[in-house]
């Protein structure tokens, strides 16, 4: 008979998010995608109100985040090669936070730990 064979599954890979574009993963997309969108149709609209074209401004500022979606998920994943992504994304969160200057509430204190084993 033969023998059956299996792929380990860890925890790691059950919860491991395949990336679906560019290194991106879904969640990512649709952040980066719902932001541009609606930043850049907003500006659209605004922009286009001046010149009397409000709706055609707001397509037109759609259709640019969709691009642009291409252009800064691009620079993302080109980030997120250099470390791990959870890393990126807290290294990310930590410079927003600093640039608008806000404290952050993922590290409360430095602590100092030691792996040497004590022996009693």
């Amino acid at each position: 008979m033969a023998k059956h064979h299996s792929i380990p599954t860890t925890l790691e890979r059950i919860s491991y998010e395949p990336a679906l574009w560019k290194g991106l993963t879904g969640n990512e997309i649709f952040i980066i995608g719902a932001v541009n969108i609606i930043l850049f149709s907003v500006i659209g609209a605004v922009s286009g109100s001046f010149f009397g074209i409000g709706i055609l401004g707001f397509a037109a500022g759609a259709l640019f985040g969709i691009f642009m979606l291409g252009v800064i998920g691009g620079k993302i994943s080109m980030m997120k090669e250099s470390k791990p992504a959870e890393l990126f994304w807290v290294d990310f969160e930590l410079k927003l936070l600093k640039k608008f200057s806000f404290k952050s509430d993922l590290f409360y204190k430095r602590q100092v730990w030691s792996l040497e084993r004590n022996r009693k």
